[in-house]
């Protein structure tokens, strides 16, 4: 069965029901005003009502998952998620990584350059 456009507001409220008023990716509060429906793209089936944010980021995922090498997204993003889920902070960091002290050393270095500039341009 298709849904019906003038349909959609009735199958929000349904969703909303069953996920008990929370946004199926963040879990957070979702309102009827602030909720869409998510559908899978290749077989186009509902899925659930999300924030519309979520829902983007939900397709921008899928479409960036698409251009790499896998041919399962689920099991792509499955293994994605183990792999942010894992705490590597025993293993050294990469070479272009900025700590927060070195972060905030460099704005800064910046401000500091920024005023100096200033001073001289007013003289």
């Amino acid at each position: 069965m298709k849904l019906k456009a003038k349909d959609i507001k009735t199958w929000i409220n349904k969703l909303l029901k069953l996920q008990k008023g929370k946004c199926k990716l963040c879990g957070l509060e979702l309102l009827e005003d602030e909720a869409v429906l998510d559908h899978d793209h290749v077989t186009g089936h509902i899925r659930a009502a999300l924030h519309s944010g979520c829902n983007r980021a939900e397709g921008k995922a899928i479409n960036w998952i698409y251009r790499t090498k896998s041919q399962d997204p689920v099991e792509f993003a499955k293994q994605l998620a183990k792999l942010w889920a894992k705490d590597y902070s025993k293993l050294p960091l990469h070479p272009t990584h900025k700590t927060t002290d070195e972060k905030r050393i460099a704005k800064n270095n910046k401000a500091r350059k920024q005023r100096a500039k200033r001073k001289v341009d007013v003289k």
